[in-house]
C-alpha cells in the first residue's frame, strides 16, 4: 500500500528569515483550515490553548503541520513523518493553503519564490532519499 503524506511547505536557505517573515504569516493563514480539520485530542488541545491566549510560537503551532525551513530541516521533518506514518511519498505544496481573497491569491510568495523552492527541493531534498 502506498501512503502519501501531503504537507503545505516553505523551503529556503535562510532559516531565520523563514522563522521571522514567512512562518508567522503562513501559520496565521492556515489556522482556520487546521482548526476545521482537527481530529485528534492533541490538536483540539492546541486550539484550546490558542483560544485561551497561550503564548504559542508559529514554530510550535506548525510542528507536525508544515514542512518548513532549510533543506536539512525538511529532510529531518520528512524522516520524522516516515518513521511516524510509514509514508511512501510526500506531496509538498509550496506556499499553498492560504485562504483566497478577492485581492490576493491563495498561494504565499511570488512565482519566482515558488520556482526557487521547487528547484531547491529538487537539488537538496530529493537526493537525500534516493536509494532508500
Amino acid at each position: 500500500m502506498n501512503w502519501i503524506l501531503r504537507r503545505f511547505a516553505w523551503i529556503g536557505t535562510d532559516r531565520q528569515k523563514i522563522v521571522d517573515e514567512i512562518l508567522p504569516r503562513y501559520v496565521q493563514g492556515l489556522l482556520e483550515h487546521w482548526r476545521e480539520s482537527a481530529e485528534e485530542d492533541e490538536e483540539r488541545h492546541l486550539f484550546a490553548r490558542i483560544d485561551a491566549g497561550a503564548p504559542l510560537s508559529p514554530e510550535e503551532i506548525s510542528a507536525d503541520r508544515l514542512l518548513w525551513g532549510t533543506p536539512d530541516d525538511i529532510v529531518e521533518q520528512i524522516e520524522h513523518y516516515r518513521r511516524e506514518t510509514a509514508c511512501d511519498h510526500v506531496h509538498a505544496a509550496f506556499g499553498a493553503g492560504m485562504p483566497a481573497h478577492e485581492t490576493e491569491y491563495s498561494t504565499l510568495g511570488s512565482f519566482e519564490d515558488q520556482a526557487e523552492m521547487i528547484r531547491l527541493f529538487g537539488r537538496e531534498v530529493i537526493p537525500a532519499f534516493r536509494g532508500r
